[in-house]
C-alpha cells in the first residue's frame, strides 16, 4: 500500500515532467514521466499479491478472493496513476494511455509470481520501459507497436488488448496457487482425511 501512496504522489507531484535523457544518453523521442510511473505501481501491486509460499487448501473461495484482491490492487493502482494527472498537466500523455501502461506494467510484474519468484517483480517492467524509451521511437517519429508504453496518445484498442491480458493474468494469478492438504493428513486415504478441519 505504501508503494500505491507513493506512486499516487510521484504521479501529483511529476505530472508535467518529461524524460529527455537516461543517464548520459539523450532519447529520440521524450516521454511523459506519468508514463513511467505505472510501473512503479505495478510492483507495488505484485508486492500486495504476494502470499505465504507453504502448501495449503485452494478452495474456490479462496481463488476469488485472490482475483478479488489482485483487482482491488490494481483498481487501487489505477486511480493512484490517473488521480495526480487528472489535477491537470500530463505533458501530452492522454489518461487512456496511463490506464493502459498499469495494465501492461501490472502483467508484466505479476509474471514473476507464476514462477514463484516474486522477489523479481520489478524487473520484467523495468527491463520493458528501458527497452521501450530507448528502442521504441521510429525514425519517423513514431512509436513501434511492441513500445507501446512509451505512447503518449493511448488507444481504445490498446486498452482493450492491455485489460484483456490483465484479465488473464489475474485470473492466472487467482488459480496459481498451490494445493495442498494439511500435514497430518497426509498418507490418510481420502475419506478420513476428509474428516479432519482445514486450519
Amino acid at each position: 500500500m505504501s508503494v500505491l501512496l507513493a506512486t499516487l504522489v510521484a504521479s501529483a507531484l511529476c505530472r508535467s515532467s518529461i524524460v529527455e535523457r537516461v543517464g548520459g544518453q539523450q532519447l529520440a523521442s521524450p516521454v511523459a514521466l506519468v508514463l513511467l510511473i505505472p510501473a512503479v505501481a505495478a510492483v507495488g501491486v505484485a508486492v500486495g499479491c504476494v502470499s505465504p509460499s507453504f502448501p495449503r487448501p485452494n478452495p474456490v473461495r479462496a481463488r476469488i478472493a485472490r482475483g478479488a484482491w489482485a483487482l482491488a490492487l490494481i483498481a487501487l493502482a489505477f486511480v493512484a496513476c490517473v488521480a495526480g494527472p487528472a489535477s491537470g498537466g500530463t505533458a501530452g500523455a492522454s489518461t487512456t494511455a496511463i490506464l493502459r501502461n498499469v495494465a501492461v506494467y501490472a502483467v508484466l510484474a505479476l509474471a514473476p509470481l507464476f514462477v514463484r519468484m516474486p522477489t523479481f517483480a520489478w524487473l520484467p517492467p523495468t527491463v520493458y520501459a528501458l527497452a521501450a524509451i530507448q528502442f521504441g521511437s521510429q525514425v519517423d517519429g513514431t512509436v513501434a507497436v511492441w513500445a507501446m508504453v512509451v505512447d503518449p496518445s493511448g488507444t481504445s484498442t490498446q486498452l482493450a488488448v492491455a485489460l484483456t491480458a490483465l484479465s488473464i493474468t489475474v485470473a492466472g494469478y487467482a488459480m496459481s496457487q498451490r494445493e495442498a492438504l494439511p500435514s497430518r493428513t497426509r498418507g490418510l486415504p481420502s475419506h478420513a482425511a476428509s474428516s479432519f478441519p482445514v486450519d
